[in-house]
């Protein structure tokens, strides 16, 4: 069967984050389809809440929901942890508990 490509957003990184690399990072690290990122939700990062990657996804298997990402504030030095979501695109029958 083959695997569909779908959109996934990441919401809940901290602006500071958002970047080509950390994209990258995340979308190989959890989607071993892992095929392309949208550079323009890059661009608008100040409207935009969320990132995009494009991956593929087998459905018949669990489906990665987010993860904590921890991080410390350059500024203040103090550490924190985001919880980051990933929102599928166009898969209107998904259980984001089971998956």
């Amino acid at each position: 069967m083959e695997k569909p490509a779908r959109w996934v957003k990441i919401h809940g990184m901290h602006q500071d984050q958002r970047n080509e690399q950390n994209m990258v990072a995340i979308g190989t690290h959890y989607f071993p389809g892992f095929l392309n990122l949208d550079r323009a939700s890059l661009e608008f990062m100040g409207y935009r809440r969320f990132l995009r990657i494009l991956v593929e996804v087998d459905l018949r298997e669990s489906i990665p929901i987010g993860f904590d990402f921890p991080f410390t504030d350059e500024n203040t030095g103090v550490d924190y942890c985001n919880v980051i979501d990933f929102k599928y695109e166009r898969l209107v029958e998904l259980c984001y508990f089971y998956g």
